[in-house]
């Protein structure tokens, strides 16, 4: 057994499992800010100086999603067999390249239609990229305090992406003010080799020996844990996709700080309660979790007011904080350690599922029914991944430690 296996399997406490997971933290956040920073002024880019309509516009979106849900099990199979520092290291260096192919399109001034293929190639890289990231990370950081602690664990990797998508958003605006696209692609190029140097400088967690299950039986495990978070991720992503639009319908201002409200909810719920689903169990947290994210979404669905749906907002990132941890807790358990990128990439792919399925089912009903009604909607799908939560056995439910 290697130097790096046995350090990471000593035993630790709360507080040093905390201190060492925030440098892998540090590491997604500057990562992830290659998603942040052109999340808010890429679609600006395609459709107002490129000049393509908001079919378009969503496609140029979805490309990334896309790709990352296909390279879910490539980004297993690579921190399983070579180790999740490499796997880091190949995501990291993949996010700045894409950046760079994103300002290819300004400097080289290609006309539209190249400068088009250029950003949807760019968001083919970067979704590649991010699925190596954060599938390594999630393994390597849970290598490095234990299983005991990989709640914890998925709880920093959480609020270093949604951290980096908060600061992202006013930050790449702000660029994209001062300098152009090409500003917004220079700064998103460069974040990433920082994480990419930090990676370089840390101790490894080498790959377990032995033998691997095929993916899709990996996926067969955890599906349960997988359909849940998908069917709670319903509710995240249709907030996101249509509380501006609603606030918009209703004359209400103010719809980004709804937004705001859910971020600083997911972020204070995760400090505060992080540490629950290792206490606690998986199945016990989501249990409670999830009920709260339904009734932050029934909030938003019959709010008479803005400060009444900044409230939902609110409790919809309070609930859905710690929904992800939870039930990722119970799905890495039921895996051998080799398995474990393999795990952490199929589970997380659940989430691209629930928001690949978001956009079309619920802006159906917002279209049929109005605004409103899509947050209904998604309070169904969440009271739908609680009734899943509950009708798993609890024998089911029970992990069993590391060997």
């Amino acid at each position: 057994m290697s130097h790096q296996n046995m350090t990471s399997m000593a035993p630790v406490s709360g507080g040093e499992a905390t201190r060492r997971l925030l440098p892998f933290a540090l590491m997604v956040f500057l990562g992830y800010l290659t998603v942040g920073l052109p999340l808010a002024v890429l679609p600006v880019e395609v459709h107002d100086v490129l000049g393509f309509g908001p079919v378009t516009v969503g496609w140029v979106m979805a490309v990334q999603s896309i790709t990352t849900l296909l390279t879910r099990q490539f980004g297993g199979m690579v921190t399983d067999t070579r180790g999740p520092r490499p796997a880091v290291l190949a995501g990291t260096l993949l996010c700045a390249a894409a950046s760079l192919v994103y300002g290819a399109s300004v400097w080289a001034r290609c006309p539209p239609a190249p400068a088009l293929a250029l950003l949807i190639a760019g968001r083919a890289v970067l979704g590649l990229g991010e699925s190596l990231l954060i599938t390594g990370v999630l393994a390597w950081a849970i290598g490095t305090v234990g299983p005991r602690y990989a709640g914890r664990a998925m709880v920093w990797v959480g609020i270093a992406m949604f951290g980096a998508i908060g600061i992202g958003g006013p930050l790449g605006t702000a660029l994209m003010r001062m300098g152009g696209f090409g500003q917004v692609a220079l700064a998103a190029s460069i974040l990433p080799l920082l994480a990419c140097a930090q990676a370089a400088g840390m101790p490894p967690v080498a790959p377990h020996h032995g033998r691997r299950l095929a993916f899709f039986r990996v996926v067969g495990l955890i599906w349960p844990y997988g359909v849940s978070l998908a069917l709670s991720t319903v509710g995240f992503g249709t907030m996101f996709a249509f509380l501006g639009l609603d606030y918009a319908a209703r004359g209400w201002p103010g719809a980004p700080f709804g937004l705001t409200a859910f971020g600083i909810a997911y972020i204070a719920a995760r400090l505060v309660f992080g540490g629950l689903p290792d206490r606690l169990g998986g199945r016990r947290v989501a249990v409670a979790t999830i009920p709260l994210q339904t009734a932050g979404l029934v909030v938003l669905w019959l709010a008479p007011s803005p400060w009444i749906a900044l409230a939902g907002c609110a409790i919809v990132g309070a609930g859905y904080s710690l929904t992800f941890p939870a039930l990722g807790v119970e799905a890495a358990r039921h895996v051998p350690p080799q398995n474990r990128g393999a795990a952490m990439g199929a589970y997380v792919a659940f989430v691209d599922i629930g928001l690949g399925l978001t956009g079309p089912l619920a802006g159906a009903v917002a279209g049929r029914f109005g605004y409103p009604a899509a947050f209904l909607f998604a309070a169904g799908a969440s009271a739908w991944a609680l009734i899943s939560v509950l009708r798993l056995p609890a024998a089911q439910m029970v992990g069993h430690p590391e060997t």
